[in-house]
């Protein structure tokens, strides 16, 4: 499979409810897409953590790495964050 930095097809997003985590809320974009669920890596860094997080769909690959966070949950939901980030860039350019 070729891959594709966050080169979308057509992409839903719903509106994200208030206390509803980054890690949620792409979870629930790759399921109404059917895409495969992100797989995140966590390491150790410089007295933190941070994470990377893969989105795969059919046609495309999107990455992102989070901020330096000081437990593995709060480096998940920084990365999460920030591929939510570039997958509405992608769609609003769609």
């Amino acid at each position: 499979m070729t891959s594709f930095l966050c080169l979308l097809p057509q992409v839903l997003f719903n509106v994200k409810h208030v206390s509803q985590s980054n890690i949620v809320e792409l979870d629930g974009a790759c399921y109404d897409n059917n895409w495969i669920l992100p797989t995140y890596r966590v390491s150790p860094s410089d007295g933190g953590f941070q994470a990377d997080v893969t989105v795969k769909g059919m046609e495309f690959e999107c990455s992102s790495v989070g901020g330096l966070c000081s437990n593995p949950r709060e480096a998940r939901e920084s990365a999460a964050a920030q591929v939510l980030a570039k997958l509405r860039s992608m769609a609003g350019q769609a």
